[in-house]
């Protein structure tokens, strides 16, 4: 059996457990980033609808590996495609090394809005921040 719990932004915490060849999934608000912690090793995935799908008119889906953050590089480097518009979303781990700071193409870039992500306890497990941009970019942390 495995244990999972989830803890999106300042909610309740969710528990469930998955025997073999079951997998969950579950819905939250773009606004909000979530904690997801095991008991055994799971794959976690994010799944972004298009926005027809909430009858938007614009917008592609998209699916992304969410990594364990021990695993986080500290510095990545991505380019946008043509479109009309391009989000980043950044995660960053509750470490000595967070300051609410980003370094962005090489320049120091204060960053306010940060959603902070806790871990089923109530303690921060990371940071998260979403904003447009296009071209080629380095963020490094």
């Amino acid at each position: 059996n495995t244990v999972i719990i989830r803890k999106c932004g300042s909610n309740s915490m969710v528990s469930s457990t998955l025997h073999a060849e079951q997998w969950s999934e579950f819905y939250t608000n773009g606004t909000i980033y979530c904690s997801v912690v095991s008991n055994n090793p799971i794959y976690v995935a994010q799944l972004g609808v298009s926005t027809n799908y909430n009858g938007g008119t614009i917008g592609d889906p998209s699916i992304n590996t969410v990594a364990p953050m021990e695993q986080y590089l500290n510095s990545v480097q991505y380019t946008t495609f043509t479109a009309t518009s391009h989000y980043y979303s950044v995660v960053m781990p509750n470490d000595e090394y967070y300051n609410g700071n980003l370094i962005f193409d090489g320049s120091l870039q204060t960053i306010s809005g940060w959603y902070t992500i806790y871990y089923s306890d109530g303690s921060i497990a990371g940071y998260g921040y979403s904003a447009s941009t296009t071209g080629s970019h380095t963020i490094t942390h």
